[in-house]
């Protein structure tokens, strides 16, 4: 294992999901990766000894809103390099490494990712979905740092969020997050994130798969605040929760000079952010309506998936259907590295008896 993770700390936030803690601690530990877990459920993980005692890992038990642990996980960072990723959800060793490689060899970028793709537990096969597919190819490199913050709004992907950011600046993300209380709106976190991100510096994603992004489970931030963006923005009774939003990224993301974004500038930054997902979802409206199927169409076709996943295709899915096979075609290097994960799933569902 690439011993440069050594200078990476991974945070994962969690609450009600101890068994997602431990399945998480144990594929972090066989790497070099320092962890530091916030765990928000109301009774604490009884840990064993080999967690107790592993100066790699920090389990951090507060019962308090996910933005104020984020907060929190400032005091645990001292590494050079840190990363936010769900309990249930991994990142992959090697694409880290070639994260952390790219960020020292450019240092006017901040933040490095790679691509996405999604997973689920059907009972049998861990199965893939195409995700976040705006990643491919994306990158923010103007040396203008308010050029920065809009073209990464206005073309927004999810590239400063769940990525290998500099330390100085996760902890003045983190520290603008857990600043104030939640928003009715659960992608307010990430924006945050992504502004003070923009601002420091230059934004890549790699052309190599990195993230496995999982639905075993419901969002633990959507469960609470199931706002659209669109809708938090546009609607001026949430206006005191607008100035807040403004305040806690302009009090956190400032320079050696003491110099940070305006108020002007995040707003429209945010205008262009909310226009372009209202133009996206009118698009997609249009076109939904347009290539409409027929119900009978879409049962019979869900009808005989169903039935060649049981039948001929029982051991991996129908083609195309298992993430396996999915890695296998389209990122053969990462094939080992997924297929230890997809086993690691597989028996954690098994023993867990989770349904899909």
């Amino acid at each position: 294992m690439d011993s440069i993770l050594e200078r990476l700390t991974i945070v994962i936030p969690s609450r009600n999901r101890q068994p997602y803690i431990r399945r998480a601690i144990e594929f972090w530990s066989k790497t070099p990766v320092h962890l530091v877990v916030l765990d928000g459920t109301a009774t604490p993980m009884e840990l064993n000894k080999a967690m107790e005692t592993s100066p790699k890992i920090q389990y951090v038990h507060a019962v308090v809103p996910l933005e104020q642990r984020l907060g929190k996980s400032t005091e645990f960072i001292h590494t050079e390099y840190a990363a936010v990723i769900s309990d249930d959800e991994f990142f992959l060793p090697s694409s880290l490494s070639n994260c952390v490689k790219f960020l020292d060899e450019n240092r006017d970028y901040v933040v490095c990712k790679g691509l996405a793709v999604s997973f689920g537990w059907d009972g049998r096969i861990v199965h893939w979905r195409p995700i976040n597919k705006s990643l491919k190819g994306y990158k923010i490199d103007s040396e203008n740092r308010s050029e920065r913050m809009f073209n990464h709004l206005s073309s927004y992907a999810h590239a400063s969020w769940w990525s290998v950011q500099r330390r100085d600046v996760y902890m003045s993300a983190m520290k603008a997050v857990g600043s104030t209380p939640p928003f009715p709106s659960a992608p307010c976190v990430e924006l945050q994130v992504s502004f003070i991100a923009s601002f420091f510096g230059k934004v890549m994603v790699l052309d190599e798969l990195m993230w496995l992004r999982s639905f075993e489970n419901r969002s633990l931030w959507w469960a609470k605040a199931g706002l659209s963006i669109m809708e938090w923005w546009r609607d001026t009774s949430y206006s005191e929760d607008h100035k807040r939003f403004v305040n806690a990224i302009i009090a956190h993301a400032k320079d050696e000079n003491g110099q940070s974004p305006s108020v002007e500038e995040i707003q429209i930054a945010m205008d262009a952010l909310v226009h372009s997902a209202e133009e996206r979802q009118r698009k997609g409206s249009k076109k939904k309506r347009k290539n409409k199927m027929p119900d009978w169409y879409i049962s019979l076709n869900k009808t005989m998936k169903t039935l060649l996943n049981h039948t001929i295709y029982r051991k991996n899915g129908y083609p195309g259907y298992s993430l396996l096979s999915h890695v296998q075609s389209t990122y053969p290097e990462k094939y080992n590295e997924v297929k230890e994960i997809v086993e690691m799933v597989r028996d954690f569902q098994r023993t867990n008896k989770t349904n899909p």
